[in-house]
């Protein structure tokens, strides 16, 4: 399903079912979307930049990102901003008030004496962010970068281009860093 997206963007957004785990056939799918520009002129091929963090949304800055771009790209290349799973329009996990009291805790991992108390306070928050979030425990590993890097494969095909010119920042160089070593063709 496509529609604008959000915050009169000049981007379409794009909804796919993805698996939920691309290791293993069948089961549930989950929702990624992901934000398309295309060229105004025959593409030289599709742009795609994964914002870091993780937990970035790529959708939120694509309109940023792009205008900061070189003359000419959007012109030439289609251009694909994703939230990955998890994030902003594929599914958000957010846990404000989990956080927030997370950042209120004094202990410092960095001070021996306050290590277990850090540890503690960390241990509180993850559970406290997947409550709040409605997130199982079980579910942790399909939010990982080696699933992530399918949902972009599985964009990649529902684009139906051969090859993608990939850009990260931060995080996102160890994305498609692993992006590139499952799919190098």
């Amino acid at each position: 399903a496509s529609k604008p997206c959000p915050d009169e963007s000049r981007f379409t957004c794009v909804t796919l079912a993805v698996p939920r785990d691309h290791l293993v056939a069948g089961g549930p799918t989950w929702e990624v979307t992901y934000a398309i520009h295309e060229a105004a002129e025959t593409p030289k091929g599709t742009f795609v930049t994964i914002t870091g963090g993780p937990g970035t949304s790529g959708i939120s800055v694509a309109d940023s990102y792009a205008d900061a771009f070189p003359e000419g790209v959007e012109e030439q290349y289609d251009v694909v901003f994703l939230d990955q799973r998890g994030i902003g329009l594929s599914g958000p996990i957010q846990c404000a008030e989990a956080t927030a009291a997370y950042y209120a805790s004094t202990a410092r991992p960095q001070e021996p004496s306050q290590a277990a108390a850090a540890g503690a306070a960390a241990e509180t928050y993850v559970a406290a962010c997947l409550a709040e979030a409605k997130v199982a425990a079980a579910d942790l590993p399909f939010y990982a970068t080696r699933q992530a890097v399918e949902d972009l494969e599985a964009i990649r095909e529902h684009l139906g281009v051969e090859k993608l010119h990939l850009y990260g920042e931060s995080y996102g160089t160890q994305f498609v860093q692993t992006y590139a070593a499952a799919h190098p063709d």
